[in-house]
């Protein structure tokens, strides 16, 4: 009976040990690719008219210098009016950005010129 309980407090702390391990790594991945490294960032506007449509295009860069794997990237941009009402609204994924790649993806925004003209008077 002994054994069995030494072995289970055995098998629970190096678990946690693991568990910590690991929180400190996913940890200190954020921090790095996010803080330190600058791994995420926003390069300059571009913008295009077309007919009655203005549209924005923001290219976005991932520098994945972390341990691990980032999974679904996402950056999400939604312009309102100043009654509260949506103008315009997108999202933009990235699937995958494997460890010490460099990605870079377009986010654009469109605005219908027709549609917000009544709600910008």
């Amino acid at each position: 009976m002994r054994q069995s309980v030494r072995a289970l407090g055995l098998t629970v702390t190096i678990s946690l040990l693991l568990l910590f391990a690991f929180l400190a790594t996913a940890i200190y991945s954020v921090v790095q690719t996010s803080l330190v490294e600058r791994g995420i960032e926003l390069g300059e506007t571009q913008i295009r008219v077309f007919n009655n449509e203005f549209m924005l295009s923001i290219p976005l860069k991932v520098n994945n210098t972390g341990y691990y794997d980032l999974t679904e990237v996402r950056i999400t941009t939604t312009l309102t009016s100043r009654e509260g009402g949506v103008l315009a609204a997108n999202t933009t994924t990235i699937d995958m950005v494997e460890r010490g790649i460099s990605v870079t993806a377009i986010h654009r925004l469109s605005i219908n010129m027709e549609s917000t003209t009544p709600t910008l008077t």
